[in-house]
């Protein structure tokens, strides 16, 4: 028997408080698995206890109380007596409900008489038998329209689910009914499917007597004596004998119709939620007592869905705990698109085979909906880095309430690092440290505006007068030693390095100045020389202050390679201020399923009227977009975000934000990364909320620092989806830091030589590049390859980085999920649109700068939002050459009512003018002129080879840093991988999946330098070749293409496909006008035949024959200096080259890595293929031996000298380790080497799972 038991009343869940069988106690008391907190990381803690083991696919997370969380007995109590007291008001409520709710025979025989005297709307009937009912199953199923809270003719029951107060009402909307029946054939609930649906609602519901006005109305929920409260389970039977039991999503339609043609008894769930009912199902399966194998009839695209796999598995879980086995219906429904099991053809019913449940895990752990165990273990691996690189390791340690640098410190001569925790006065003690030091400093940030506030602190709290380098235009200063002057890291190339002598360099917060530095920030084509003045600067400098209460080891390291011979002082304040109170809210849909993009409970929850918030966001339109929410209620506040900074009122409020705050008393604040920062307000009792949206722009420090901008300690709310939304941030993708490293290495090898290729001088260019890549400042290099991987960990782990490092700062962190509130999202995506036909209007109206280096300049520097606007214009005319002088710019353009197709008119027409049209499609999609440009130089491929040559001869420095020569010298990568892929003959003609060309462009896909190139492959092969059509769409967007809707012809039906060229005519049109749609908006970019297209185009090819016609002659290469540099090294790189050449056996490679690297990157592709086989051929020896030796040392050596003497892993090598504290051997095989992660076989786990089932963990 298990020694777990379910909870319940009696036996709560001490982490959730669940009572209601979810989750499980250990007759110890001491371990939990809890379903509720099931996606919980190893080592988190939560209300007392801490993870130690993760969820492996069955719903739990297993606990154990934590004897080391600082908890006093009273607040272990007031927990306890909290849970306590939300428990009894959960039963009493429900025991509320129960005495009042009808019998499920009284249920019945209501909804039995409402159905009877409803009929079925004509609209309803045909979707029904459009879904493949016949007239005699509609009757039997029992489905019937009702309209907005429909009249009946009879009274029925308030207690009945769905009734009104008044018995003569239904609380529906438009749509039809679905019955629900549980085991025993009653109609014991019904659900609406509704006509029409607005934007990210749900189009079923549960007919329910919950509301607004009457909370406590009947839930659609069963109540049964001796469990807790349940959704209802719909169980429809065949006609006949039943086959046998099978599970499906839905209650209605899909479930029913299954049963019909499989003969099957079908229970059917709400987003697929058995194991939320799992009283009713264990009773429903003994329908059929002979029932072993129970299939889980799989909805299309659900492999790739780890929300619904995560339900399937629940459930297959249960399934096997009762003594029965799970399989999965399989019909090759990988795709959202392919059909669910009642649109699957009678004659496609032989395609069904049934996998096991570990080969359904194995095929979605393919398609992204679970993950594999191998893919766990290397996920484990990389969050033990991910919280390794956030160490700081002090030299010195302090615990205050308020930070004060040490009274005896020596400056001169020093990197002083301090790590204080948010809002423990580290700005003023850094300010009261340079006014005791008496010299000049220089302080540099990231954000000038943040820097302002520091200017008047600096004034009012030390006497100090800061001179802003740009305000106040100070440069004449810079050469004065002991003034003090603060400017962003992009001003930094405006000095010279020996006028930093004598002087205090401060980063004031550190990781975001450096992490602006390596990512490229706002530095454009200056980030080499930036970084070479900061090398420079911190080299000359007499000390270096570090601020920052993110401060992790690996910055200072670099600051201490870069400053050189510096003694490192390292301090940390051990402080940690009272926790905050976070709740990280999703939100659900009435069918319980989750919305994990949903912000609308937020929002809700942020326009109450006893709700004065401080919103946060890492995204300039929310900022916008919350603004206008909340000012159309009739609330007056702020917003500030790049637009406002330099609106007076954010002048003043930067200045000093507590006073501001004070003195006009909004009813709401919202900031947005302009605030990330350095901002110190304290809202003093004014604000009662605080609340945090993030779509992933900004990396988990940032997301730190922005949330407690404002210190007051209030109840604080956090929307974050799991993952980042800003995709390809970074080249590489890989979270591994060496891999990061070689593929960035690779790639801009790639590129170098792409642009000696592209010279009339391949041999002089490929020395000067080479050379100048080979010079690049390795420190910085080794920094950003940690960040870079680091920050793709973080893109891909956003929520839960973030939950993280809040509980590593002491915070009380909760995870809910909240009701959705469908219009308001509807009104946000309202707002969004409108505020974007808003800024194209603005832009399109403004008057452009006669010179494009007058607005460049303005870019840099805080300015007004007519000035922005101006600049946005100008950049976008100048991007489109004679755009203003073409016919669409002031013609009138609409939308043709019954297809959506542009409609140009003369002026004076209808519409909004054809530019200001075109500048409001390239806000909504804002790869659309990249697409075009592209697509131009593919087409004229000699302009696309000079501009790369000419770029990369701009970048050959001696300051050049290979992180800014992959993010500016890697563009034209994507033009050259689209030519080698010969995307232009899909252009013409029609292609199926299995079309000779489409087959070769995807094993083109899958070479390296082409992955390289593009940062994306066909990815894995699926049945039916689907990847290799989702290759071409991928390739066709990069240049603003599309295909057009297929057609099915042949035998066998086969999908056809062709590029989308002239909407007019063409399948997608077709398809729509059949479903009493038009074309959107944001479709017409594809449209080739669009005038505003064509317009643009011409524009663009004026721009490049323009450009092509003043640089079209030889770029002068220096070769003078290129031949004086290689000489330096060219005979030992002579000498390697031949002996590479002819080697013919791979032990005899004994040269330094570095000369090989070196030689390695001058070799032929053929020469690197021949030197690769005599590798593979090496690993595979070594590999044979290493077993045989293994084999031999294990029948030899006494087990205790087995583990002092394991030979060296090799992929692939076999081992046996002897426990003799176990007295047991476990075999298993090396899978993959990744750095400092081994990646094992699956049986290996199982092996020590079972060796140390008896054991205790210890953490």
């Amino acid at each position: 028997m298990s020694s777990f038991t379910p909870t319940s009343k009696r036996l709560a869940c001490d982490i959730c408080g669940d009572t209601s069988g979810k989750c499980r106690v250990h007759k110890g008391g001491e371990i939990l698995l809890c379903m509720p907190f099931s996606n919980a990381r190893f080592g988190e803690i939560q209300n007392g206890y801490k993870c130690i083991k993760e969820d492996k696919g069955k719903g739990w997370s297993t606990w154990k109380i934590d004897n080391t969380q600082e908890w006093t007995q009273q607040q272990r109590q007031e927990w306890k007596q909290r849970l306590e007291a939300r428990r009894r008001q959960q039963a009493k409520q429900d025991e509320a409900r129960a005495s009042r709710a009808l019998s499920e025979r009284q249920k019945h025989e209501q909804y039995q008489k409402m159905l009877a005297e409803l009929d079925l709307h004509p609209d309803d009937r045909a979707d029904l038998i459009r879904r493949g009912f016949t007239n005699e199953q509609i009757e039997l199923a029992g489905f019937k329209s009702v309209e907005n809270w429909q009249r009946l003719k009879g009274k029925y029951s308030h207690l009945l689910p769905g009734i009104g107060i008044g018995g003569k009402r239904l609380l529906t909307g438009k749509g039809y009914l679905c019955p629900i029946r549980n085991a025993q054939g009653l109609i014991v609930a019904c659900q609406i499917r509704l006509r029409e649906v607005k934007s990210g609602e749900g189009r079923y519901r549960y007919l329910s007597s919950v509301t607004k006005k009457n909370p406590s109305g009947q839930s659609p929920h069963l109540y049964r004596k001796g469990f807790e409260p349940e959704l209802p389970l719909a169980i429809h039977k065949p006609p006949g004998e039943p086959k046998g039991i099978a599970l499906a999503e839905g209650v209605g339609a899909k479930p029913f119709l299954a049963s019909q043609r499989l003969g099957l008894i079908v229970v059917g769930a709400a987003g697929g939620q058995w194991a939320g009912s799992l009283n009713q199902l264990k009773e429903t399966l003994k329908l059929c007592p002979n029932a072993t194998e129970i299939p889980i009839l799989a909805d299309a695209g659900s492999v790739a869905n780890p929300a619904v796999c995560n339900q399937y598995f629940r459930a297959a879980e249960l399934l096997q705990e009762w003594g029965y086995t799970p399989v999965f219906a399989w019909w090759n429904q990988v795709l959202k698109d392919d059909p669910d099991i009642d649109e699957l053809p009678s004659e496609r019913y032989s395609e069904i085979e049934y996998l096991s449940l570990d080969e359904f895990k194995h095929l979605a752990s393919e398609h992204g909906g679970a993950e594999s165990k191998h893919e766990q273990g290397k996920l484990r691996y990389f969050w033990r880095q991910w919280k390794r690189l956030r160490q700081f390791t002090p030299t010195h340690t302090v615990n205050q309430r308020y930070f004060k640098f040490p009274r005896d410190l020596k400056l001169e001569g020093s990197i002083v690092a301090a790590k204080s925790a948010l809002g423990t006065g580290k700005t003023s003690a850094f300010l009261q440290l340079i006014a005791e030091s008496g010299m000049g400093v220089r302080l540099i940030g990231y954000r000038n505006n943040l820097l302002h506030q520091t200017v008047s602190r600096a004034k009012t709290e030390a006497g100090l007068n800061f001179y802003h380098l740009q305000s106040d235009d100070a440069f004449l200063f810079l050469k004065d030693k002991d003034s003090l002057i603060t400017f962003c890291l992009d001003s930094i190339s405006h000095s010279q390095p020996h006028w930093y002598e004598g002087t205090i360099i401060v980063l004031d917060e550190t990781v975001s100045v450096l992490f602006h530095g390596i990512s490229g920030g706002t530095l454009g084509d200056r980030q080499s020389k930036c970084l070479s003045v900061l090398r420079e600067a911190l080299k000359a400098c007499a000390a270096v202050v570090c601020l920052d209460g993110n401060l992790r080891d690996i910055d200072i390291e670099l600051i201490e390679k870069l400053a050189e011979n510096k003694k490192v002082i390292k301090i940390q304040n051990e402080f940690k201020p009272d926790p905050h109170n976070i709740t990280f809210v999703r939100g659900i849909d009435p069918e319980g399923e989750l919305k994990r993009q949903d912000r609308s409970p937020l929002l809700k929850a942020m326009s109450r009227e006893d709700c004065i918030p401080w919103i946060v966001t890492d995204a300039l339109g929310k900022s916008k977009v919350f603004y206008e929410f909340l000012s159309s209620q009739g609330q007056k506040g702020f917003v500030l975000n790049s637009e406002t900074v330099g609106e007076p009122w954010a002048v003043e409020f930067l200045a000093n934000p507590s006073a501001f705050i004070a003195k006009y008393k909004p009813d709401f604040f919202i900031a947005s990364p302009s605030a990330e920062s350095g901002l110190d307000c304290h809202g003093n009792g004014h604000f009662t909320h605080k609340f945090s949206f993030f779509v992933g722009v900004l990396n988990t420090n940032a997301q730190n620092q922005i949330m407690f901008r404002l210190r007051d300690n209030l109840p604080h709310y956090v929307f974050c989806p799991d993952r980042g939304r800003v995709k390809d941030r970074n080249i590489p993708t890989t979270y591994s830091v060496n891999e990061y490293k070689k593929q960035l290495e690779a790639f801009n090898q790639l590129n170098a030589g792409l642009a000696a290729e592209a010279s009339n001088s391949v041999e002089i260019v490929e020395g000067v590049v080479r050379l100048s890549l080979q010079n690049a400042d390795p420190d910085y290099f080794k920094y950003s390859t940690t960040l870079g991987a680091f920050d793709n960990f973080e893109i891909n782990n956003l929520r839960e980085c973030l939950i993280s490092s809040l509980r590593e700062s002491g915070h009380r962190v909760i995870e809910a999920d909240w009701e959705s509130e469908p219009e308001l999202a509807g009104i946000e995506s309202e707002i969004f649109g409108e505020l974007q036909r808003q800024q194209a209007s603005e832009t399109f109206q403004a008057k452009k700068y006669e010179e494009i280096e007058e607005a460049r300049k303005l870019k840099r520097k805080t300015v007004p939002l007519e000035t922005k606007r101006r600049i946005e214009k100008t950049f976008f005319l100048d991007r489109l050459p004679g755009i203003e002088e073409s016919s669409i710019w002031e013609s009138p353009v609409s939308s043709d009512p019954e297809t959506g197709l542009p409609i140009i008119s003369k002026p004076g027409g209808t519409g909004i003018a054809g530019g200001e049209k075109l500048i409001l499609m390239n806000l909504k999609n804002r790869h659309f002129l990249t697409g075009l440009e592209r697509l131009y130089l593919l087409q004229n491929f000699h302009i696309a080879q000079k501009r790369h040559e000419k770029l990369w001869n701009g970048l050959c420095a001696d300051y050049l840093t290979k992180e800014e020569a992959a993010r500016r010298g890697g563009k034209f990568a994507t033009v050259w991988a689209l030519r080698e892929l010969n995307i232009l003959q899909f252009f013409e003609r029609e292609w199926t999946a299995d079309s000779f060309e489409i087959i070769e462009l995807e094993k083109a896909g899958h070479r390296p330098d082409i992955v390289l190139a593009l940062g994306f492959s066909p990815g894995k092969e699926r049945k039916g070749n689907p990847q290799r059509i989702d290759y071409l769409r991928k390739l066709l967007s990069l240049v603003s293409c599309r295909l057009d809707s297929p057609v099915q012809r042949g035998e066998k039906r086969a999908r056809h496909y062709q590029v989308l060229k002239d909407f007019k005519g063409s399948n997608y049109l077709e398809k729509l006008v059949k479903q009493d749609k038009t074309i959107p908006e944001e479709s017409w970019v594809y449209d080739w035949g669009n005038p505003l297209r064509l317009a643009t185009a011409e524009a663009i090819e004026k721009r490049f024959n323009k450009w092509w016609a003043e640089n079209s002659s030889s770029i002068k290469w220096v070769e003078e200096q290129c031949t004086s540099r290689i000489t330096e090294t060219q005979s030992q790189v002579d000498a390697d080259l031949k002996f590479l050449h002819q080697v013919q056996d791979w032990t005899e490679v004994v040269m330094p890595q570095e000369r090989f690297d070196e030689a390695w990157q001058l070799l032929e592709r053929a020469q690197r293929n021949r030197l690769n086989h005599l590798y593979q051929q090496y690993l595979e020896g070594q590999k044979q031996q290493v077993v045989q030796e293994t084999e031999n040392q294990i029948s030899k050596c006494d087990p205790e000298m087995i583990e002092q003497s394991q030979p060296e892993i090799k992929i692939g090598s076999v081992f046996q380790r002897w426990c003799d504290y176990l007295e047991r051997i476990v075999s298993y095989t090396v899978e993959v080497i990744e750095d400092q992660y081994v990646g094992f076989t699956d049986g290996c786990w199982e092996a020590i799972a079972t060796l140390l089932s008896d054991y205790q963990l210890v953490s």
